[in-house]
């Protein structure tokens, strides 16, 4: 299945390395599964962040058009942008200012949106000359001049933020070269990085919106964590299945058997669980230990270094 997999500590991109010996266990079905693997699935390499290899930015906005006729997701769609631009902007804050600008940017962006759109360079002269009309707040024009100044300074020190780069579009990015059947890529991040429990971050609020209407659109979301307490608790709260492998930290062994417990579990062995051993519990199906198969792809302890990252990337 075409996969977007996001982690910062470059385990997985090895996801197109083959092994190089067959590991204990290893089966004339798993060999075949293995060939059909490398033989159908194209890996990709991203490199956000670096101007070398395949960069990557993600651009702030959404396509507006699609939602213009539907107001529950046009208003929806507002949210999130307003979400992911009040902290660069500073206006995220609970003071009288903070409310005030983030009510002018969400103004201003409702008005982009009816006006037809465009890019993010739009968006700001938009915030540069904000037209009378747009909002009834005194002073609109001059805050709004100022978020653009502040949002400018954001792509400025954040190369991520409506940078150069192919644009994270998943339609794009999942689409596999002609001859695939699955396109696997990897981005870096982590879980509790990308939604942590605290502080708030740029992400949170789309991911979290992502996590509870996911299984609608049909998609579906893995959320990975040696750190479970660090997560923010909606996650685990909309996960239709958890896998618990062994944990050593006493604090984080406490968490999973409290979430283990959420679900009529205990994952008491949690601590000594073996290579290979999960509790695994869904929705109708009770805490059961099992044994997951060999990954198909070989994953030695080290990971990739940065400049082994880009030169994969680059190839």
């Amino acid at each position: 299945m075409p996969s977007i997999v996001l982690d910062s500590n470059n385990d997985l991109a090895r996801l197109d390395d083959p092994r190089p010996s067959p590991p204990p266990g290893w089966s004339d079905e798993d060999a075949g599964k293995a060939a059909r693997y490398f033989a159908e699935t194209e890996v990709v390499i991203w490199t956000p962040g670096r101007s070398r290899g395949r960069p990557l930015t993600f651009q702030p906005l959404p396509d507006f058009a699609p939602v213009l006729d539907d107001r529950d997701e046009l208003d929806s769609a507002l949210g999130l942008a307003v979400e992911a631009l009040a902290p660069r902007a500073n206006v995220d804050g609970a003071s009288a200012k903070a409310r005030k600008g983030k009510a002018i940017l969400r103004q201003a962006l409702g008005y982009f949106a009816r006006s037809g759109g465009g890019d993010f360079a739009a968006f700001l002269g938009l915030l540069a000359a904000l037209p009378l009309e747009v909002s009834q707040i005194d002073r609109a024009d001059q805050i709004a001049a100022e978020l653009g100044q502040l949002l400018t300074a954001a792509t400025i020190n954040d190369p991520l933020f409506a940078g150069r780069g192919v644009p994270a579009n998943p339609e794009q990015l999942l689409s596999p070269s002609m001859g695939k059947r699955a396109r696997v890529l990897y981005v870096m991040d982590e879980a509790q990085a990308l939604v942590p429990a605290t502080p708030k971050t740029e992400a949170l609020a789309s991911t979290l919106t992502l996590a509870s209407q996911a299984r609608k659109y049909g998609l579906g979301l893995v959320f990975a964590t040696q750190t479970p307490r660090g997560l923010h608790n909606h996650i685990a709260g909309n996960a239709t299945t958890q896998f618990i492998g062994r944990i050593n930290s006493p604090t984080q062994i406490e968490v999973v058997k409290g979430l283990a417990r959420a679900r009529g579990g205990h994952a008491d062995r949690v601590g000594r669980l073996e290579t290979g051993q999960f509790y695994a519990a869904s929705d109708g199906i009770p805490e059961v230990l099992i044994r997951a198969r060999q990954c198909l792809s070989h994953h030695p302890a080290d990971p990739l270094t940065e400049q082994e990252i880009i030169e994969r990337a680059s190839g």
